[in-house]
């Protein structure tokens, strides 16, 4: 086992290797698939030269791997960092909202897949975010499934309307709140009912809305107070099967 200072010098190497804007270039082509030192000239828009120079500073580290016939690769330390890169990328863009809001409420793995998508809006305002969540209920036609941290009354009725109209429904709540939900589940007709399914969580450590053409989410202060003014939303096919697998997460949590 190395020694924490052996750890910390090693990855100040790697930082050095990885700090210079260039080579991150190269390294980018060769992860996407671009291996001869001709395509990564092309796709990065370096001299030749430079591209050897820094194609020789990440084979000195292990980080891409030179094949006989002249075409590199990544080797596994490779793919592991390039959603590492990614991430940070990904932190740096979002550094002011990120330094506000809890983030470690979503699981890392669903971080990194997140971190990856471009067509996520962010949609700033509570009445902004409160028309948004009406619209997508409008349009909703397959199911709507929502984890929420308290019961928003002006969302019943447009909830009640979706499973009239047959859609799936399933719905995450603290456990304290499950004597409430009952009671309202109560008033449903049997054949609206039916199509409601409700789960609870000690903790519901996040807002997320995923329909079968859209999704949001809302992330927590750092203090616990959920904020309902900062929604990420999107209707990119890649963001709703990302937000549907993450509610699956939390639903599967509960085996109830």
């Amino acid at each position: 086992m190395k020694c924490m200072d052996e750890v910390i010098s090693n990855v100040c190497d790697l930082m050095l290797i990885l700090s210079n804007p260039n080579r991150l270039k190269v390294f980018s082509a060769i992860y996407k698939g671009i291996k001869r030192p001709s395509q990564i000239v092309k796709h990065t828009n370096l001299s030749f030269s430079e591209v050897s120079r820094h194609l020789k500073k990440l084979l000195s580290f292990g980080i891409i791997l030179k094949h006989p016939d002249n075409t590199y690769s990544p080797t596994s330390i490779g793919y592991i960092l390039n959603p590492i890169i990614t991430l940070l990328n990904f932190s740096l863009s979002y550094r002011d909202l990120l330094l506000e809001h809890d983030i470690s409420v979503i699981p890392l793995h669903f971080l990194i897949d997140f971190s990856k998508m471009k067509d996520v809006s962010i949609v700033k305002g509570t009445i902004e975010g409160f028309n948004l969540t009406m619209q997508r209920l409008e349009k909703a036609e397959k199911f709507s499934w929502v984890i929420s941290p308290r019961i928003l009354s002006a969302f019943i009725e447009p909830f009640k309307k979706c499973a009239e109209r047959g859609l799936e429904i399933r719905l995450m709540f603290p456990k304290n709140l499950k004597e409430k939900i009952e009671q309202i589940l109560s008033t449903l007709p049997q054949t609206v009912s039916q199509n409601v399914k409700v789960k609870y969580l000690d903790n519901i450590p996040l807002v997320l809305l995923v329909d079968n053409s859209s999704a949001e989410f809302n992330l927590p202060f750092l203090d616990g107070r959920m904020d309902y003014g900062t929604t990420f939303y999107s209707e990119s096919p890649e963001f709703v099967e990302w937000a549907r697998k993450l509610f699956l997460y939390f639903w599967n949590k509960n085996k109830e």
